[in-house]
């Protein structure tokens, strides 16, 4: 796949692409390359244009488990720049394989100078955190978005409730900026605070997948911003792309 459509995938224009391409270096590496290492410093930034790399990480015994396997049209190594940590994950080609290369420092000046850029990173980051629900797990970047498509942003007032305790979960709540706490009612009917919620954390998952009913009231702390999937669009969505569906935890999500 072309930096050029690879910038489309992720619906970037062309005249962002002429922005950004000459940012970009060209890398060819051989079947059995590695990347980079889990706990190396991060110092790029990734697109597949063709090949198949695993990534892996170390498990307690010392031994790699291969937690994805990544292709064309992904891209990787942002996490570890934006978060200044060192590598989470190792990398390593399967395949013969392609990749446009975005150092460090490109990175960094494209992130302060090109807005778009930073929008492309937001969507990026909306993507990840996606991904990290068990739900959504084993999708590749190309499903993650056709859901991110589907997602609607509202906002909410610290006080607001999300969600309350026995209602049915008809929506899965992705919360993008500020807290939550979750309560419910105690024996003698005061409330009993459960839990909070923070940037990143989901609410209603398994309500896409089948009748259940709210166990916690969810009450915002301070100002909020929440994408949220409603549990039709998702129906809808399932049956316009069966492929998806058939990468869920639950196959028969229509039954």
């Amino acid at each position: 796949m072309e930096l050029e459509r690879l910038f489309e995938k992720y619906n970037l224009s062309s005249e962002q692409y002429d922005a950004f391409k000459d940012r970009f270096t060209f890398s060819q590496i051989q079947s059995g390359d590695t990347v980079f290492k889990e706990g190396d410093t991060a110092e790029t930034f990734y697109f597949i244009k063709s090949g198949e790399l695993a990534v892996s990480r170390q498990s307690q015994d010392r031994h790699e488990k291969v937690l994805d396997v990544l292709g064309p049209g992904e891209l990787f190594g942002e996490i570890g720049l934006l978060h200044d940590i060192q590598r989470t994950a190792t990398i390593k080609a399967l395949t013969n394989a392609q990749l446009y290369v975005l150092g460090k420092d490109d990175f960094f000046e494209l992130l302060k100078t090109e807005p778009a850029f930073a929008t492309f990173l937001d969507e990026l980051h909306i993507l990840r955190l996606l991904q990290d629900s068990p739900l959504f797990q084993n999708l590749d970047d190309e499903a993650l978005i056709k859901i991110r498509q589907e997602l609607q942003e509202n906002t909410y007032a610290a006080g607001d409730t999300l969600v309350s305790e026995g209602e049915i979960k008809d929506s899965l709540h992705l919360l993008l900026e500020g807290n939550a706490r979750t309560c419910s009612k105690g024996p003698d009917g005061n409330e009993i605070t459960s839990g909070y919620f923070r940037p990143g954390s989901y609410i209603g998952a398994q309500g896409l997948l089948t009748r259940q009913y709210q166990e916690y009231t969810a009450v915002m702390e301070d100002d909020a911003k929440v994408l949220s999937l409603e549990k039709k669009t998702f129906n809808r969505l399932m049956r316009r792309h069966p492929g998806i569906s058939s990468k869920l935890p639950v196959s028969n999500w229509l039954n």
